[in-house]
């Protein structure tokens, strides 16, 4: 028996899990030519309008930008490096640092990490 999928919208999707099938997703979100790119590869890159809608990808970037901000205490931009202003943490060189923990920062990323495509 083939699992039940239904895609809520571009970002969520629901599965009948008693039937759970592996392929039930891929089949459901056309990435059946992404399974024989990974088979072949070891690594697959999914085109952005495959993964998430434009909207949602900016709101997931603003919403990076805005901790950054938050935790620097310096405005950024996708168009320049980054600076650790006053953020203490490790790895960090000028230009560039790791934010941790954002999953605790804001439900945008819960919705992220649960993204359909990245799920299958």
């Amino acid at each position: 028996m083939s699992e039940q999928v239904t895609v809520e919208n571009e970002n969520t999707i629901e599965f009948d899990r008693a039937t759970r099938d592996p392929m039930a997703a891929i089949e459901a979100l056309d990435l059946n030519d992404k399974v024989v790119e990974l088979e072949e590869n070891g690594y697959v890159v999914v085109d952005p309008e495959r993964v998430a809608s434009p909207e949602f990808v900016g709101c997931v970037r603003d919403t990076v930008l805005k901790i950054a901000q938050k935790r620097t205490g310096v405005a950024h931009s996708i168009d320049s490096n980054g600076d650790i202003g006053r953020y203490d943490s490790q790895p960090q060189q000028p230009g560039q640092f790791l934010l941790y923990y954002l999953l605790f920062e804001d439900p945008v990323f819960e919705e992220w990490i649960m993204n359909p495509t990245l799920q299958a």
